[in-house]
């Protein structure tokens, strides 16, 4: 447990943790018959992590509470909460990034057009690094320096998503008018139209 709490410095291991760990090493341990039973850790590397953490949970908390007047929000919240639970879990594995899906789905939805064009690219690199093994195949087979970026482009990936989709998300757009002639946010205007009417 006290290995799984402070991050494994593993290939597998694709949070925070288990990169700050990676780099405290100096290397990415690939699991395999000869790896040793007891993984190297930096009781510094878990403190950093630790913070680094909290410090992530709390910001992203307090952003909430700042846009607490969106109605519709609840979605964009949860979506965002996937991403940071990647993040700050001590030991995220592969296939966990498929909470990343919900996030992913409702960035590439239509309204994706109010992103600039490098947000566009950024957003394309990182769902291909999210969703695709290719970054992990290379990791395995790379040495020093370039598997440690190898390894570290799965959290940055996670980093970018949320950086991008925060702002988005949970910021009203656009203003248009209803049919009753009352202006609303791009985002309110959806919630009504997708709302069922009253019987």
């Amino acid at each position: 447990m006290p290995t799984l709490s402070c991050g494994a410095p593993i290939a597998e291991n694709k949070s925070l943790a288990g990169l700050i760990q990676s780099l405290a090493i100096g290397d990415v341990v690939i699991l395999n018959s000869s790896s040793p039973k007891l993984l190297p850790l930096i009781p510094a590397a878990c403190t950093v992590a630790v913070v680094l953490s909290a410090m992530l949970y709390i910001g992203m908390l307090f952003f909430f509470y700042r846009r607490r007047s969106s109605q519709g929000a609840l979605v964009s919240e949860l979506a965002a909460i996937a991403l940071l639970s990647l993040l700050i879990s001590p030991v995220s594995w592969r296939h966990h990034f498929l909470l990343a899906l919900i996030p992913l789905v409702y960035l590439w939805l239509p309204e994706t057009k109010m992103l600039k064009q490098w947000q566009l690219f950024a957003l394309t690199a990182a769902t291909l690094i999210i969703g695709t093994p290719f970054v992990d195949y290379a990791a395995r087979y790379m040495h020093g320096s370039f598997r440690l970026i190898a390894n570290g482009l799965q959290p940055a990936a996670t980093l970018v998503v949320l950086g991008l989709g925060m702002p988005w998300m949970l910021q009203d757009q656009t203003t248009v008018v209803d049919p009753e002639g009352q202006p609303r946010t791009t985002k309110d205007w959806k919630t009504v139209v997708s709302s069922p009417s009253p019987s």
